[in-house]
């Protein structure tokens, strides 16, 4: 909301470029590309969400089963929130 000119992209590798489309750079301002850790398979979906008094934050989930928040303070910083575990149907 403060910043509608800010977008993220998933892609099928599980990076995570950041762009700004008020600027002429067509490169994106942070990505997840290099960072270890980052997702593994295909970014299913992005989000932004609001944090009371800590601003605006970006939600990931991914193929790899791993939920994360991405920050933009310190450039492209992560915390994984979850990992959802997929269990085989017995029948």
């Amino acid at each position: 909301k403060k910043d509608p000119h800010i977008i993220a992209v998933g892609d099928s590798h599980g990076n995570i470029a950041i762009y700004n489309v008020r600027g002429t750079d067509t490169k994106p301002v942070a990505e997840s590309k290099d960072l270890d850790g980052k997702h593994t398979d295909i970014i299913w979906e992005l989000q932004w969400v609001e944090k009371k008094d800590k601003g605006e934050f970006l939600i990931s989930i991914s193929g790899d089963g791993r939920i994360i928040e991405w920050s933009m303070k310190k450039g492209l910083e992560f915390t994984e929130l979850k990992v959802l575990k997929r269990e085989t149907n017995p029948n």
